[in-house]
């Protein structure tokens, strides 16, 4: 039963990754608008790309008719591309006059948020807008002593040098938005849409400003957010900063005991050296690039695109004399070599870590099946040849997606593979190694067991007992390991398994979309992502708890690595500076030491002659 929920949840979570491809590869806008897709409807009569009327009324009725069913499907399929904006989105519906801004006023399916909520406000009936914005668009102005604004005045708002934290207030946003249009007449390249739909513990985080706000000042998605969505942003980017710093300590620990003990340099002692240094690139590469890729999809500066006109110079240099193309550049933040260099790392982890784990379980099975006839010195020598083959093919999976598919952002956080071969690799690099290495991890389990009842009925003694009870440890401490494994695995797969079973969650069809369980699924997949690569701060306790000698080695290096207290007196000296042979004391002062007494003989080979501390506290 155990081992079908294991086999079900991994290929739910080899899945996941593919699954969201599409999702995720939709996120990621360029500066410039999308064609839109006219094969989408019959679209013989027009006279031109309806781009080209952005912001004009189109006379040809059905020309603008066409223009209107193609302009809501592609919006409806990409509203949560960042290069598209509500505001355009609904100026344009009702310049061309079309039947879908009627029922967009009715339905208002983009309304997942105050800021949406008044831009629908304000474009289906204004007085409405004007009567919940009115007065706290007045204090704005009455904070800077304008005191004559009981009229409402859209310029008067553009007049003033508006703080942070006003900007952030949706009333502000929108009615920045209302006197462009009233200034000139159309807002179209003259105010920048900034949103994030897949940010975890937020919701959809969705605004706007101005564009000589996004020129002049550093306006970032920050804005948008809420206090207790910058809260939890905050706390996950600590979270993960805590845990690459515990992480790397731990595993350079791991190191510098194993390559100082010859002792835990077996067979089993190279496994985990292995697995060390692949729970190093999660401390060192992968937990930090989550925190930087939440900055950078939070705290990027914003910008729109190139003017609508290349030709256009821009009118006493100021920025929005002139309309631009949409914005929005934190994709650009995460390019194509950036994104290649983490996800290389990262499968890289994975890879390790199952394959590792995978080797050492046959390793440990061999041994155990045919018991002490095995050479350790061979079993030694075959397990480094296995570490080398294990890497070898870890390289070779992890630069597969740079010529045949990508690697792409899952879940604000985790690089990964997407595209058509992606699910082969998961397949073939990582679930079959994985069924095999629970298998072959239960039959160990087995064969253990009978070797320890035989041991107990032949009575064995002797060193021959010995050590097979050490070995027989040490394959007890290998499934603690993969059992660990196993536990965050499943952890992850139920997590990420929640999209399987969750209605509304699917931002390509807005219609339908609940956005409480959209924002609960974000959550849940970095929870997934989490579980799947806290395994590499699980080893070292493992190995602390259950080898003895791991655990005196550790304080040797710690009684090195930390001073001891109260060693060091003021006006004295250390144990260590007093500490000389008996010889030298003999040569030093012949007179006081008689050798021939009989206080002579037990006098030892050193002195100490202030005993030196015995633990690092």
């Amino acid at each position: 039963m155990k081992l079908w929920l294991s086999t079900v949840s991994v290929v739910l979570l080899l899945i996941w990754p593919v699954s969201l491809e599409q999702t995720v590869s939709t996120a990621q806008p360029s500066n410039q608008p999308s064609p839109l897709p006219i094969a989408l409807t019959d679209a013989s009569t027009l006279s031109g790309d309806c781009n080209l009327h952005r912001g004009r009324t189109i006379s040809n009725r059905t020309e603008s008719n066409l223009c209107c069913n193609l302009v809501f499907e592609r919006f409806a399929g990409t509203w949560h591309d960042e290069s598209d904006y509500l505001t355009e989105f609904l100026e344009t519906l009702r310049i061309w006059n079309c039947a879908q801004f009627t029922s967009e006023c009715a339905n208002r399916t983009f309304g997942f948020n105050s800021f949406t909520d008044l831009v629908y406000e304000r474009a289906c009936d204004r007085n409405v807008f004007l009567g919940r914005c009115l007065e706290s668009t007045k204090e704005v102005l009455r904070r800077r002593g304008i005191e004559n604004a009981s009229a409402y005045s859209p310029t008067l708002l553009r007049s003033v040098d508006l703080t942070e934290s006003e900007l952030s207030e949706p009333c502000v946003q929108v009615g920045l938005y209302d006197a462009i249009t009233q200034e000139r007449g159309s807002g179209f390249g003259y105010f920048h849409e900034m949103k994030r739909v897949f940010l975890p513990f937020c919701g959809i985080v969705w605004c706007g400003v101005d564009a000589r706000s996004v020129h002049e000042r550093t306006i970032s998605a920050r804005t948008c957010m809420t206090h207790r969505c910058q809260t939890n942003i905050a706390v996950v980017m600590a979270f993960c900063g805590i845990l690459a710093i515990v992480n790397v300590i731990m595993n350079l620990t791991l190191l510098v005991v194993m390559f100082r003990s010859k002792k835990l340099r077996c067979s089993q002692g190279v496994y985990r050296i292995s697995l060390a240094f692949a729970d190093l690139i999660a401390g060192a590469v992968i937990y930090p690039t989550f925190a930087n890729n939440l900055a950078k999809i939070t705290a990027s500066r914003e910008s729109m695109g190139p003017a609508y006109n290349p030709r256009q110079n821009l009118q006493n240099g100021t920025f929005d004399s002139v309309p631009h193309l949409p914005g929005g550049n934190v994709w650009a933040q995460l390019d194509g070599p950036y994104l290649k260099l983490v996800g290389f790392f990262t499968s890289m982890y994975l890879t390790v870590t199952i394959y590792t784990l995978f080797t050492a379980c046959v390793d440990r099975f061999e041994y155990v099946r045919i018991s002490l006839r095995s050479s350790k010195e061979r079993q030694k020598k075959a397990a480094f040849i296995s570490v080398t083959c294990v890497w070898s093919v870890a390289i070779l999976i992890s630069i597969i997606p740079f010529f045949v598919d990508e690697y792409t952002l899952i879940a604000s956080v985790m690089v990964l593979a997407s595209g058509p071969s992606a699910i082969y690799i998961y397949l073939f690099a990582f679930f079959l190694p994985i069924l095999v290495m629970w298998a072959v991890s239960m039959a160990t389990c087995c064969c253990s067991r009978m070797r320890r009842e035989q041991i107990v009925k032949d009575g064995t003694e002797g060193s021959v007992h010995s050590q097979l009870k050490e070995e027989l440890r040490k394959t007890y401490t290998l499934n603690v390991m993969v059992g660990v494994f196993t536990i965050n695995l499943i952890i992850g797969c139920i997590a990420a398994a929640a999209s399987y079973f969750t209605d509304g969650i699917e931002f390509s069809d807005p219609f339908s979309l609940v956005v409480e369980n959209a924002a609960m699924l974000a959550s849940l997949e970095l929870v997934a992502i989490m579980f799947l690569v806290f395994n590499s701060l699980c080893n070292f306790p493992i190995y602390y708890i259950r080898d003895a000698d791991f655990r005196a080695e550790c304080w040797k290096v710690f009684r090195i690595c930390i001073p001891c207290r109260g060693s060091e007196r003021k006006g004295g000296i250390s144990g260590t500076q007093l500490r000389f042979s008996s010889s030298t004391m003999i040569q030093e002062f012949p007179d006081s030491l008689d050798m021939s007494s009989s206080s002579s003989k037990d006098l030892p080979g050193s002195i100490d002659v202030i005993k030196p501390c015995t633990s690092p506290l």
